[in-house]
């Protein structure tokens, strides 16, 4: 026979415990535990979270860069699907890739020449100054010109193309803003090189972000038996409804530039 068991009894009031029943909760609700503060947020502790994010090769910033400059396709669906924490949330990678563009732009003295040769190539085109000046207007705000454009243009055609892989369109989305903060912080060389005095220079300048985003596709969807075409079609598509959307604002300006001045 088993022996009897033998009851113990238990002083919960002596003994330690770290869990706060939060004032306020509801009845019949289970006790909320109050984990361990940290401790005080100090300077030296926030300039080694900042030299971490920005300096660590293996995560944060340099990371993602580095891994959509060599496999981007793969960099952005592991963040999609695993949210893998190595990697730059998208929209702070956007933000960060636009303001240190502009950055760049204004501490090198690209944006005034590049503008001035911008404005000089429409006018031959146009014929008009006054067009010309509108555009200029235009592109002093095209940061966010592209976010209007771009994202949305990359979503539609991205899940146009691939809808055997039934992306939503946060997930396609997210696709168009690493691809244009990838984009941004490419134009700094990209401008250096490209005076753009003329079309022809403006339609490298336009054309090679596309390029960019089919090589994206191609290793985001590197199971798809036809990866390499819809990755074309993709570029082709998104590249299109952008820039028609670009220049229906760009016409949409210069009209009412030249409707207001007479």
């Amino acid at each position: 026979m088993l022996p009897p068991l033998q009851s113990k009894t238990i002083d919960i009031a002596s003994r330690p415990t770290s869990i706060e029943i939060v004032s306020g909760a509801e009845p019949n609700t289970p006790a909320l535990v109050n984990p361990a503060r940290p401790p005080r947020l100090s300077t030296p502790a926030l300039l080694r979270e900042l030299a971490d994010e920005l300096f660590s090769l293996d995560r944060g910033l340099p990371w993602t860069f580095g891994q959509l400059l060599r496999r981007p396709g793969a960099a952005i669906r592991r963040f999609v699907e695993w949210r893998d924490p190595r990697v730059t949330r998208p929209l702070r990678y956007l933000l960060i890739a636009l303001a240190t563009t502009a950055l760049g732009f204004h501490l090198a003295g690209i944006s005034g020449d590049w503008l001035r040769g911008f404005e000089a190539g429409f006018a031959g085109a146009l014929n008009s100054g006054q067009s010309a000046g509108a555009l200029v207007a235009l592109m002093q705000r095209f940061d966010l010109l592209l976010v209007v454009a771009w994202i949305p243009g990359v979503a539609a055609a991205v899940q146009s193309v691939y809808r055997s892989h039934a992306l939503n369109f946060a997930e396609a989305g997210t696709i168009g803003i690493y691809t244009l903060a990838q984009v941004a912080l490419l134009q700094i060389p990209v401008v250096s090189v490209i005076p753009m005095g003329t079309m022809a220079e403006f339609g490298v300048f336009a054309l090679w972000p596309f390029a960019y985003l089919s090589w994206v596709c191609h290793g985001y969807f590197a199971d798809d038996e036809k990866r390499i075409v819809k990755a074309l079609r993709v570029g082709l598509l998104a590249g299109f409804s952008t820039l028609a959307t670009v220049m229906a604002m760009m016409l949409l300006a210069a009209v009412i530039n030249m409707t207001l001045t007479g």
